[in-house]
């Protein structure tokens, strides 16, 4: 049984990777770079951070719970810590 709290996390997730790529792109535009950041330090930094987002979520969210987590009769997660 999938908890109810999954698929707004995930709503929520696919919003700020849109937000960051949108970033990324505007950047990209202002830059006048297709490839690569030309040294420009401000995209640079934006390109990592919807990357390092890219690569990490995932990881996040698919993990499972740690063991300090309780599942309740509905499903629902009680967790002290996830990591």
């Amino acid at each position: 049984m999938v908890p109810v709290i999954v698929p707004a996390y995930a709503a929520a997730f696919a919003f700020i990777y849109i937000v960051l790529s949108t970033r990324v792109i505007r950047a990209r535009w202002q830059v006048k770079v297709a490839l690569g950041t030309r040294g420009d330090v401000r995209l640079e930094r934006k390109i990592r951070v919807h990357a390092n987002f890219a690569e990490y979520v995932p990881l996040a969210y698919f993990s499972p719970p740690s063991s300090k987590c309780k599942v309740d009769q509905r499903g629902s997660y009680t967790c002290c810590a996830l990591f």
